[in-house]
């Protein structure tokens, strides 16, 4: 890759907003990364700080005491429980009360459904979410 202002030169790094390849002599040092201009630059920096806002928002933003990966998931785990279960319940209900509902495929597929989030509810709430 040569650079974006230097046909002739070879690239030694990109842009950190806007992928421009960069020579030596383009390349201008932003916030622990390489920008192509100021504006570029400026972008970079307002990313970093709304990186740094979300990682604080949902508290990735330190390590767990214990020192080992953060776990999530036991939001997604009871939610996917909690449907699951309705589902099946609901689908097993409407089957064995009407069983003249079988041809309906509705059903059938709310209780394929049930099953795969509650199993996927399990398996998350055992396992979590490791960052």
């Amino acid at each position: 890759m040569d650079c974006f202002n230097h046909r002739d030169t070879p690239a030694i790094c990109a842009c950190a907003h806007c992928f421009k390849g960069l020579c030596e002599n383009c390349m201008q040092p932003s916030d622990k990364q390489f920008c192509c201009s100021e504006s570029c630059g400026q972008r970079c920096q307002q990313l970093t700080r709304m990186n740094d806002a979300a990682l604080k928002i949902y508290r990735l933003d330190k390590p767990s005491k214990s020192g080992r990966p953060i776990r999530l998931g036991l939001s997604t785990a009871i939610l996917n429980l909690c449907i699951g279960i309705t589902l099946l319940g609901y689908s097993i209900y409407e089957i064995v009360a009407f069983p003249s509902i079988w041809k309906e495929p509705l059903w059938a597929f709310a209780l394929i459904i049930g099953c795969w989030l509650t199993i996927s509810g399990i398996k998350t709430y055992k396992n979590g979410l490791e960052l």
